[in-house]
C-alpha cells in the first residue's frame, strides 16, 4: 500500500514539475521575442537616424539662423516693447502676420528668462510641445537661442527659435519664440529650396553647420582637427516629454582664431527605448503575473491531489508505529477510481487499526482494574500499596490499609440472584469511592471484598474518622430493581509503622486478620490488627495446613448421637457429627475447624466422606435413619445431587433413611437452583430437615414454601425453656409452626427429664441429646442402642 501511495504521489509531482517547465518555455520565448523586436526597431532606427534625422539636424542649424532672423525683428515690434498688450494678444496679432506670409511655422511662444511659459500659440491642430530647454545650445551671435523639444517617439522634432524681447530701457521682458516642426518632410523641401546652399553630408553620425549656414563635409581629419583646436560645450541628457536626447554643441575655431562654423552632435532619441524597455517590462510582468496564476494554480490542484495521499501515509504510518491515527480529508471532486478506491482501503485499515487499539487499550484496562467496578484489581492495588508504602518510608509517615467486606452479601445473592449481587457492588464501589479522599485508593480485592489504601494516615483517629464517613454512605438502604436491600460493611484496618519496615504482604495480613476479627464481632464494625490477631492468624494457618493433610490423608472419624420419640421413647435414627483428632493438639472442637474448612473450601471433599462414611455405617442398621449435616457449599454444588444418589447406591442405604440437615442460612427466598436441588433430592426420596431454627434469617412465608420435613429447635431455646419463660414462649410457638405447616419437629440440647417432658407436652415428636446419650463412635452407639445387632455380628 505504500508503493501505491508513492506511485500517486509521484504522479502528482510529475504533474506540477511538468505544468512549470512548460510555463517557463513560455515566458522565455516572450522575452526572446521582445528581443528580437527590439533589436530589429534598434537596426531600423539606426538606419533612420543615419539617413535623416542627423540631415534634418544640419537643416534645423542653417533655418534656425533665418527663423531666429526673424523672431529677432519681431521682437523689436513697438507693441512687444511697450508691454502694453497681453502676451496672447501679441502672439495673435504676429500669427495674424505670419500666415499673410504663408508661413509653416507650427507655434508661437512667450515664455520668461527662467523658461515658464507665459503663452503658446499652436498653429498646427492637436500640437502639443514640451517645455523649452536653454541647456541645449549656447546662446547665438545673433542673440537668439535654439533648442530641440521631443515629441513621440520615432516622430520628427520640433526647432524652437527664440529671441529676446527688451523694454524701452533695454531691460529683458521675455523670449519670443518660433517653432518649427522638423520631419522628414520639411527636410526634403528645404533640401530643394537651398540646395545651391545646403548640401547634405553625414559621416560617423556627425553634422556640422558653418557660420555662413552653408554645411561643411565633416571628414575624420577635419574632426580631428576640431578637436585639437575647438573648444567643446557639452550638456548633459535631458528629458523632454519623458523622451531622453542627448546633446553636444563643438565650436569649430580656425588657425587665424574665427569661428569657422558650429558643430551640433544629437544624438539620437532614446525615447523609444525607454517606451520598448517599458514595454518589455510590461510584457514580462504579464508573463510573471500569468506565471504566479499558473504557478498558483498548478500548487492548488497538485496540494489538492496530493493532500489526501500525504494523509494517508500519515494515518499508515502512525498505525505502523502504534499511534492514533489523524482524520483523512475529503477527496476532491472528479477524484479517479484508484483514488477512490485507495482511501476507501485506508479509511477500512485505518478503523480495523482503531478497533484493535481499542481492544488493546480495553485489555490494558482489564488487566489492571475490575471489569465490574472499574476499580483497580489486586494486580494494580498490589503495585499501588507498594507505592504508598515508598512514599510513607520517604516522608517518614505512615499510612492504613483497610479490607471490606459486604455483610450478608452471599445471601444476597443466593436470594435475589446475582444480577443483584452485582448491581450492589457497582453502587458500594460508588459510594465509598464517594467518601475517599483524591489521594486515596479504592479497590475490588474479589467477591464483596474491597481495600482502601490510605497515604499519610497513621493515626487510629485519622482512620476511625474514615471509617465514620464508610459507615454513613453505606447506612442508606440499597435500591435495586425496586428492593430496597439494608447492608453495611466489616472492615479490617493495619497501619504502617513511621519507620517503613512494612512489607505489602505483611500489611495486608494483618488487614485480614483484622477484618476477620471484625466478622466476629459484628457487622458495622471496626476493628484495629493487634500482634495478638496476628498470632491467632499463624494458628490457623497452620491448622489449615494441618486440616488440608488431615483430608489427604485421611485422619477423621463419625460419632452418633441417637434421635428417639417424645412418645415411647424409642430410637429413631442418629445424626452423624465429624470429630478430628490432631496428632499435637488433640480433640479439635468443630466450631474451631469446620468454618476453617468452610472458608477454604475444604469442605467439598469433607462433606463427601462424612456422607459416604454415614450411609455406609446406616446401612448396617436396621430401619433407622440417619442424618448428615449439609453445608451451603456443598448444596451450591450443581453435583451435589448426582454425588448422593451414587453413595446411596454404592452403600446400599435406602433414600427414605438419608436426611440431610440443612441451615437457615442456605435457605434463600427466591433462590430457584437451591429450591431446585432440594425438590430433586426430594423426589431421590432423601428428607430434608431444617436445622438450628430460630437462629437464621428465614420468613414463616419463606418456610412454608420450603420442601422440608423436619425443623430442629436450637440447642439455646431449649437450655433455658424451664426457666425463662420468654425462651418456653419461643418453643412454644416453634412447636405450633411445626403442627400448623405439618412438619416433624425435633428438639437439640436436651440434657434433663423436666426438659424433655416439658417438650413432649408440647407435641415435640423427637429429640436428642445428653438426656438420651452424648454421641458416640459406630461401635460404642451399636452396643449401647442396636445390642441385637451386636450379637449378630
Amino acid at each position: 500500500m505504500f508503493g501505491k501511495l508513492n506511485l500517486l504521489g509521484l504522479r502528482a509531482r510529475l504533474l506540477v514539475l511538468v505544468t512549470l517547465p512548460a510555463l517557463l518555455v513560455g515566458i522565455l520565448v516572450a522575452v526572446g521575442g521582445v528581443y528580437l523586436l527590439e533589436r530589429h526597431a534598434s537596426q531600423h532606427l539606426e538606419r533612420l537616424t543615419q539617413r535623416t534625422t542627423f540631415g534634418v539636424l544640419s537643416v534645423m542649424q542653417s533655418i534656425g539662423l533665418r527663423i531666429g532672423a526673424e523672431a529677432s525683428a519681431y521682437a523689436q515690434f513697438p507693441a512687444m516693447r511697450d508691454g502694453a498688450q497681453e502676451p496672447e494678444a501679441l502672439l495673435r496679432q504676429i500669427s495674424a502676420l505670419l500666415d499673410e506670409r504663408g508661413s509653416d511655422l507650427s507655434e508661437l511662444l512667450f515664455f520668461d528668462d527662467r523658461g515658464e511659459v507665459l503663452a503658446r500659440l499652436p498653429r498646427l491642430p492637436g500640437l502639443q510641445p514640451g517645455r523649452p530647454s536653454f541647456q541645449l545650445l549656447a546662446p547665438q551671435p545673433d542673440g537668439t537661442r535654439r533648442a530641440v523639444l521631443a515629441r513621440t517617439p520615432f516622430s520628427a522634432l520640433e526647432l524652437l527659435v527664440a529671441a529676446p524681447v527688451r523694454n524701452q530701457a533695454g531691460e529683458l521682458r521675455g523670449y519670443l519664440a518660433f517653432g518649427r516642426l522638423l520631419d522628414n518632410g520639411f527636410a526634403h523641401d528645404i533640401s530643394q529650396r537651398v540646395s545651391a546652399e545646403i548640401a547634405f553630408t553625414s559621416s560617423e553620425g556627425l553634422v556640422g553647420v558653418s557660420n555662413s549656414g552653408l554645411l561643411a563635409e565633416l571628414t575624420p581629419d577635419w574632426w580631428a582637427q576640431a578637436e585639437d583646436l575647438g573648444d567643446d560645450s557639452s550638456s548633459e541628457p535631458v528629458i523632454l516629454d519623458g523622451r531622453r536626447y542627448s546633446v553636444l554643441v563643438r565650436e569649430f575655431i580656425a588657425a587665424d582664431g574665427r569661428p569657422q562654423g558650429s558643430v551640433v552632435i544629437f544624438a539620437r532619441s532614446e525615447s523609444w527605448q525607454i517606451a520598448l524597455s517599458e514595454a518589455i517590462w510590461l510584457l514580462i510582468g504579464l508573463c510573471l503575473a500569468v506565471l504566479a496564476v499558473a504557478l498558483f494554480v498548478a500548487v492548488t490542484i497538485g496540494t489538492r491531489m496530493v493532500r489526501p495521499l500525504v494523509a494517508m501515509t500519515a494515518s499508515l504510518r502512525a498505525m505502523a508505529d502504534g499511534q492514533q491515527p489523524g482524520e483523512l480529508p475529503p477527496l476532491p471532486p472528479g477524484s479517479s477510481s484508484e483514488l477512490r478506491n485507495l482511501a476507501h482501503a485506508v479509511e477500512t485499515f485505518k478503523r480495523a487499526s482503531e478497533e484493535r487499539a481499542l481492544l488493546a487499550r480495553q485489555l490494558n484496562f482489564l488487566a489492571s482494574h475490575d471489569p465490574l467496578t472499574d476499580l483497580p484489581n489486586r494486580a494494580l492495588f498490589q503495585d499501588r500499596l507498594e507505592q504508598a508504602l515508598a512514599m510513607a518510608q520517604r516522608e517518614g509517615q505512615g499510612m492504613a490499609l483497610l479490607v471490606l467486606d459486604i455483610t450478608h452479601f452471599q445471601e444476597v445473592n443466593e436470594i435475589h440472584g446475582h444480577a443483584v449481587g452485582d448491581e450492589l457492588l457497582r453502587q458500594m464501589s460508588r459510594r465509598l469511592s464517594d467518601a475517599l479522599r483524591q489521594s486515596d485508593t479504592l479497590a475490588r480485592l474479589g467477591a464483596d471484598e474491597f481495600a482502601i489504601i490510605a497515604p499519610r494516615t497513621n493515626q487510629g483517629e485519622a482512620v476511625e474518622a474514615l471509617v465514620e464517613r464508610l459507615l454513613d454512605v453505606t447506612a442508606a438502604p440499597f435500591i435495586i430493581k425496586g428492593r430496597a436491600l439494608q447492608v453495611s460493611v466489616f472492615i479490617g484496618a493495619a497501619l504502617s509503622d513511621v519507620l517503613g519496615t512494612t512489607t505489602p504482604a505483611t500489611l495486608l495480613r494483618e488487614a485480614d486478620a483484622a477484618l476477620r476479627q471484625a466478622k466476629a464481632e459484628g457487622q458495622g464494625k471496626l476493628h484495629f490488627y493487634d500482634p495478638a490477631l496476628n498470632k491467632r492468624l499463624v494458628e490457623r494457618r497452620a491448622l489449615e495446613r494441618d486440616l488440608r493433610e488431615t483430608v489427604e490423608r485421611g485422619g477423621f472419624t463419625l460419632v452418633f448421637q441417637p434421635q428417639v420419640a417424645t412418645a415411647d421413647r424409642r430410637l429413631l435414627g442418629a445424626e452423624a457429627l465429624l470429630r478430628w483428632r490432631h496428632p499435637q493438639h488433640g480433640m479439635v472442637p468443630p466450631d474451631l475447624f469446620i468454618p476453617l474448612a468452610e472458608e477454604s473450601g475444604l469442605i467439598v471433599p469433607i462433606g463427601e466422606w462424612v456422607l459416604r462414611e454415614a450411609c455406609r455405617t446406616a446401612a448396617g442398621w436396621p430401619d433407622l435413619s440417619i442424618a448428615v449435616n449439609v453445608s451451603a457449599t456443598q448444596l451450591r454444588d450443581a453435583q451435589f445431587v448426582v454425588l448422593v444418589e451414587s453413595v446411596l447406591e454404592e452403600t446400599g442405604l435406602p433414600a427414605h433413611r438419608l436426611e440431610l440437615e440443612i441451615t437457615e442460612g442456605v435457605m434463600p427466598e427466591h433462590s430457584s437452583e437451591t429450591i431446585g436441588t432440594l425438590n430433586r433430592l426430594r423426589r431421590l426420596g432423601v428428607k430434608l430437615a431444617m436445622d438450628d431454627f430460630g437462629t437464621g434469617y428465614s420468613s414463616l412465608a419463606n418456610l412454608r414454601r420450603l420442601p422440608i420435613d423436619k425443623m430442629k429447635l436450637d440447642r439455646s431455646f431449649v437450655r433455658h425453656s424451664l426457666e425463662d419463660p420468654s425462651a418456653a414462649a419461643l418453643v412454644r410457638a416453634v412447636m405450633s409452626i411445626g403442627q400448623a405447616l405439618g412438619i416433624q419437629t425435633n428438639a437439640e440440647g436436651v440434657e434433663e427429664e423436666a426438659q424433655f417432658e416439658f417438650l413432649r407436652s408440647l407435641g415435640c415428636h423427637e429429640v436428642q441429646g445428653f438426656f438420651i446419650s452424648r454421641p458416640l463412635p459406630a461401635r460404642e452407639f451399636e452396643a449401647a442402642f442396636l445390642p441385637d445387632l451386636r450379637q449378630t455380628r
